[in-house]
């Protein structure tokens, strides 16, 4: 199956925002029964309390989503990292829309074409969107639009440690409790009151870590990527500080050629270090790494059965079994 470009991603996406996600939300919640589609769309992206409800409802009520989480052969999908008939998933979806949110907000709140370079809307996306992952997160886009694009650039993933307005705070020792600014619902619509989910307990990354190791940290303490992979802490510390320099050819062969999301990245790379070892990961996945190793690692991951591959559980095993079917060398990689 060809691989869903972006472009064509976000678009297919947002035709089913607004329309079958648009139609399931007005047979579940009352208060959006009059809302059309791009009314329903407009009026969810632009405020942060609707858009957190439904965020909300949608975690809560899974059963009236369901006719909508299938994939390409119309089977159910239960894993928020297996893709759907858009080619992206739940966790690919979420992140796109609180993206959109926070997008829309920095706009309303700061001022300025969020397009243009020259705007401290577009400065401030542009340093926070790659971390804009959570469903979690709509709730805090009004506090992060007061952070100084330097701060956020200095954070980078260790803003993500911050799951309330006070940890914020406490993380940056900036003040972001400001009013919230946000486009207003139609005039005939109902108030709907934002339920705010207990925040999921996650563990802080140690400090001295570099970037690249907070993000990894961040990714590999995913619950569900935890499940998959079943790594003790030191085994943890060992795996984030390998992912955290890996080549150029993986990060193109491996994560993105393959279109793999961070948590499937996450899963395969720390399997390969399980099963090789600090030494032959270095060797072949490392940087400089070996590429035409790389490649073909790639190329025979790509041409294992697409349904293994969608589940992080059988995508840690079909890893494993390629790896000791190789040799689990590097020398082995390349023959």
């Amino acid at each position: 199956m060809k691989p869903v470009t972006h472009n064509a991603a976000v678009r297919q996406i947002t035709t089913v925002l607004k329309g079958p996600v648009a139609e399931a939300f007005r047979h579940t919640v009352p208060a959006l029964a009059e809302l059309n589609g791009n009314e329903f769309y407009e009026s969810v992206m632009s405020n942060t309390s609707l858009l957190n409800a439904c965020m909300v409802i949608f975690q809560s009520r899974r059963d009236a989503f369901s006719h909508l989480l299938i994939d390409n052969r119309n089977r159910p999908v239960g894993d928020d990292f297996v893709p759907l008939k858009c080619g992206r998933s739940v966790h690919d979806i979420v992140a796109m829309v609180v993206r959109s949110h926070a997008k829309r907000h920095f706009h309303s709140s700061l001022g300025g074409d969020p397009n243009d370079p020259n705007s401290r809307a577009n400065r401030l996306y542009k340093a926070i969107n790659e971390y804009l992952i959570h469903e979690w997160q709509v709730a805090m886009v009004p506090h992060y639009a007061p952070l100084p694009v330097d701060k956020v650039v200095e954070l980078g993933p260790a803003i993500l440690e911050a799951r309330d307005p006070q940890a914020l705070e406490r993380l940056t020792g900036i003040p972001v409790s400001a009013p919230v600014v946000e486009a207003p619902p139609p005039a005939d619509e109902p108030v709907m009151v934002a339920v705010t989910p207990p925040p999921r307990p996650a563990p802080a990354a140690p400090l001295g870590r570099s970037k690249d190791e907070d993000y990894w940290w961040e990714t590999l303490h995913d619950p569900m990527v935890r499940r998959a992979l079943t790594l003790d802490e030191g085994a943890m510390r060992e795996t984030i500080s390998a992912l955290a320099n890996i080549g150029d050819a993986t990060r193109k062969d491996v994560m993105s050629d393959l279109g793999l999301s961070m948590s499937q990245a996450a899963v395969v790379l720390a399997t390969a270090f399980q099963v090789m070892g600090r030494n032959g990961f270095n060797a072949i996945f490392g940087s400089p790494g070996k590429p035409p190793a790389v490649r073909m690692f790639a190329e025979r991951l790509a041409a294992t059965d697409q349904r293994k591959r969608n589940d992080l559980n059988g995508l840690a095993a079909v890893v494993t079994a390629l790896l000791q079917q190789q040799g689990a060398r590097p020398a082995g990689l390349v023959t």
